[in-house]
């Protein structure tokens, strides 16, 4: 189903709930609340790049990728030249050590995310580049596809810890697969098989039993059988999340906030530090671990960036610089 500016509705709502369940993962005492951290952890970043795999159709041209930087690259930089001092602020350190402690970090200072799915972008443009100007067997193409992650994979145990997280390899590791997962889903005939009603109630069992399991005994994905079980809960995740939103969309019409909050995913994720550093050292913890402290929280959060992604997109300049449209 799609809504009038022609985008598909069933995903915006499944990137709406997912940059939702960020904001509710990062609130600061998440970890004082039973299974938030863990049932979170079974869908909400993997689905960001399972959708943005779903939409990509990569063309051989310069322009395609050319696009993507200036949608990903453009705010990520507006933004990060405003984050860096203020998180220098926050963390009582000089700008230059702020920006060499980020650079070294896997997490980029929680910008991570734009940088790895600006390199599934690049990877997927430069592989299909190839495939369409040698003509290449599909075979070696879907290969191709794989050979990043096997790569990342060595490179852990070859690259030192700082280089390897410089260029946020272990991200990478843990969500390319996620972003090519998405490509797969986008063939029809992989689309009648999950749309089954019969498939779909599978899916919900194994997916809602795995999680609250998960949740119960989550204390992170740092054991490789974590981590394949993460792995597995994961793709069951995407699966459920994204029929359920499709299903929903066939009886309901998505409402503005919906695709406001899709649309402006990326402003919402990017702005959402400022005000998630600046409270989370002088919220008092006693007061704090409650599920309502939890949806109050998250809320404040949500409003002050809906309205500010809103505000940007008044002017076509700021609406490009810090939201790359």
């Amino acid at each position: 189903m799609k809504n009038p500016t022609n985008r598909i509705e069933y995903l915006d709502l499944a990137r709406a709930i997912a940059i939702i369940s960020v904001l509710f993962f990062h609130y600061p005492f998440r970890d004082n609340i039973p299974g938030l951290g863990g049932f979170f952890n079974t869908y909400f970043l993997t689905l960001f790049f399972c959708i943005s795999g779903f939409l990509t159709s990569p063309k051989e041209d310069i322009k395609w990728i050319s696009n993507k930087a200036k949608r990903l690259l453009i705010p990520l930089l507006s933004f990060s030249i405003l984050y860096f001092p203020f998180l220098a602020f926050t963390r009582d350190a000089n700008i230059f050590s702020t920006i060499q402690s980020v650079l070294y970090e896997d997490s980029k200072g929680g910008y991570w995310f734009v940088y790895v799915l600006f390199m599934c972008f690049g990877i997927i443009w430069i592989i299909h580049r190839g495939y369409k100007v040698l003509h290449f067997p599909q075979w070696l193409y879907i290969i191709l596809l794989l050979l990043p992650w096997f790569i990342s994979v060595v490179l852990g145990f070859v690259l030192p810890q700082k280089i390897y997280y410089l260029f946020c390899l272990a991200s990478f590791r843990r969500y390319y697969l996620f972003f090519l997962f998405g490509m797969l889903l986008n063939n029809q005939k992989i689309q009648l098989i999950t749309t089954k009603t019969i498939s779909y109630v599978l899916i919900s069992i194994a997916y809602i039993s795995g999680a609250i399991l998960f949740s119960c005994k989550y204390s992170g994905i740092e054991t490789n059988t974590m981590f394949m079980v993460w792995m597995v809960l994961n793709i069951l995740g995407c699966l459920w999340w994204l029929e359920t939103c499709r299903r929903i969309c066939l009886y309901h019409k998505l409402s503005n906030f919906t695709l406001w909050t899709s649309s402006d995913s990326l402003g919402i994720y990017l702005s959402h530090y400022f005000i998630l550093r600046s409270t989370r050292d002088i919220l008092p913890p006693y007061l704090c671990s409650s599920w309502i402290m939890l949806i109050l929280y998250t809320s404040i959060i949500y409003i002050y960036t809906i309205s500010l992604t809103r505000l940007i997109r008044t002017n076509s300049f700021t609406t490009t610089l810090f939201l790359g449209k």
